[in-house]
């Protein structure tokens, strides 16, 4: 799961398919990864789309 907001940055989540919730780990994942942004740099609406055709993800934000 990517999300994020205006002022915190985006952020990816490992998700565990079977059951909906987030992979826990021995630690955890906290928030998840930060990817960018953060600090007011006005950056949020993240979605990733896959492209079969090259097998990438392709991550995009307003």
């Amino acid at each position: 799961m990517v999300y994020g907001s205006y002022s915190g940055g985006i952020f990816i989540l490992a998700m565990d398919s079977a059951t909906g919730l987030p992979v826990s780990g021995p630690a955890g994942q906290g928030y998840g990864k930060h990817l960018l942004g953060g600090n007011h740099a006005e950056i949020e609406g993240a979605y990733i789309l896959y492209s079969p055709t090259s097998k990438y993800d392709y991550l995009f934000t307003s």
